[in-house]
């Protein structure tokens, strides 16, 4: 699970004018929602403003801005809300984008069909792993055909009764929200191994601010609607961006030993959901990466691009808060119906001598059903049991540990991150740049490292009093 000073350490290696940056500054003094939901959906927004026409290269194999997200959290936490902030944004650019749910496989494939470019957004994500799981169920394949599409690869099908369906570029994007306990009941083991949940940017977060109202920032948020939409536009003028020409030797010399150091420990890794999440840890760094060099405008100057050290150390730090959100998911999950049942029990068991049948009422199943985990949490020394005449009592044994199914995780140190002092102007130093304008609002760059990190909210030193209105920009 990430804290919010996590994800703010994070996005400070990204530029001052950069989106994505300030679109969470912006976002998240509007809801209370955890600043990571924020950094998911920034992303997505970046994601929609790409042309299908850019593509890295000099990676492991050619990377596009294509971009999926989960946000996790508990039900309350206003992840909903947080969608609905950069759905209006977006709605107010290109609402076109903005494709609706598919009834099935065919009729997916037919939306993306009229428009190769397509953004799929599900506030309640849980209903569409539901109802798009295994078996009888019409809808079962649509899972299957996003899992397809994820890598661009592009799709043709000829139809009996329907007119054949070919899609050159396909760029689909998909976010969704979901809490952890819906994630345990609808994804199964083979959702992970398969490649399905692996593909997803994972964000894991608890509200831990409580606005009373959004502070108002007209200004920045014309600034953002500006800035997407010059992004979104120059996507009209695609035949004008040209090829990229692969990673700076200083960016190969940051992620080439930091990829090693990931691929590495998810080899190594025993819980095999998560895998699939730690292997497509650089891609999600390769993808911010690209999304990062379209939002500082290199790739729409009309010139060969390169992928250059800053946007490959931002794109590192944010996939490394993608990586622990997918461990700590590996923690909080259980990888089937078994192991959620004995953890049931588990939490249904005191540290006091309490009645096997007051504990079958408070886990809310039967004693046939019980009796086996029972059995199994005490063969690993979590309970013990005792019977006094003919009433069996139980209880969690002292020093027991809890059961943990991914024990075999990693002891892995997590691999080094690049330093903060890299050379971010090394872009400056090939070729020569007008000068950033400043924001509404920006405070100027501080030149000397913080002592203690903290980020200064905009209503830190305002007291509005008892029924006043919020202030006015």
């Amino acid at each position: 699970m990430l804290t919010e000073k996590e994800v703010w350490e994070a996005i400070e290696s990204l530029r001052e004018d950069c989106f994505l940056r300030q679109y969470v500054n912006w976002a998240s003094t509007q809801v209370s929602s955890h600043n990571s939901f924020h950094l998911a959906y920034g992303l997505i927004l970046e994601a929609a403003a790409a042309p299908v026409q850019l593509v890295a290269s000099g990676f492991i194999a050619k990377t596009y801005p294509n971009f999926w997200s989960l946000i996790v959290g508990s039900s309350g936490s206003q992840k909903t809300i947080a969608m609905n902030v950069a759905r209006d944004l977006l709605f107010e650019i290109s609402p076109e984008i903005i494709g609706q749910d598919p009834a099935s496989e065919e009729a997916f494939f037919k939306m993306l069909n009229k428009r190769s470019k397509l953004l799929l957004m599900y506030p309640e994500f849980a209903s569409v792993l539901a109802n798009t799981r295994g078996g009888d169920n019409y809808r079962a394949k649509i899972r299957d055909a996003w899992t397809s599409i994820f890598d661009a690869t592009p799709f043709s099908r000829e139809g009996v009764r329907t007119s054949a369906v070919k899609i050159r570029e396909p760029r689909f994007s998909l976010t969704g929200a979901c809490t952890a306990e819906k994630l345990e009941s609808h994804v199964e083991v083979d959702d992970w191994t398969g490649g399905f949940m692996s593909r997803f940017f994972l964000v894991y977060g608890e509200q831990e601010r409580d606005l009373d109202y959004g502070i108002p920032n007209e200004p920045l948020r014309a600034w953002l609607k500006s800035r997407l939409s010059e992004m979104e536009q120059a996507c009209a003028n695609a035949a004008n961006i040209e090829k990229c020409r692969g990673l700076t030797d200083e960016a190969m010399t940051l992620f080439t030993p930091w990829r090693r150091a990931v691929n590495t420990e998810a080899k190594t890794v025993k819980d095999e959901r998560l895998a699939g999440p730690l292997r497509r840890v650089p891609l999600m760094a390769a993808k911010i990466a690209v999304l990062l060099t379209w939002d500082y405008g290199r790739a729409r100057e009309g010139q060969p691009w390169v992928i250059e050290a800053d946007v490959m150390q931002a794109g590192m730090r944010l996939a490394e808060l993608h990586k622990k959100c997918a461990m700590g998911l590996g923690k909080r999950i259980a990888p089937n119906e078994e192991m959620r049942l004995q953890r049931l029990v588990w939490n249904a068991v005191g540290d006091d001598w309490t009645a096997l049948g007051q504990v079958v009422k408070d886990a809310d199943m039967t004693v046939k059903t019980m009796k086996p985990f029972i059995e199994t949490l005490k063969l690993m020394s979590a309970v013990e049991t005792h019977v006094n005449n003919t009433d069996e009592f139980i209880r969690r044994k002292a020093g027991g540990k809890p059961p943990q199914w991914n024990e075999g995780l990693s002891t892995l140190p997590p691999p080094p991150l690049p330093d903060n002092r890299v050379d971010v102007d090394f872009a400056k130093k090939t070729r020569s740049e007008e000068p950033v304008p400043p924001l509404p609002g920006a405070k100027p760059a501080v030149s000397e490292p913080r002592q203690e990190h903290r980020f200064t909210y905009e209503w830190d030193n305002y007291d509005p009093g008892p029924h006043r209105p919020p202030p006015e920009d």
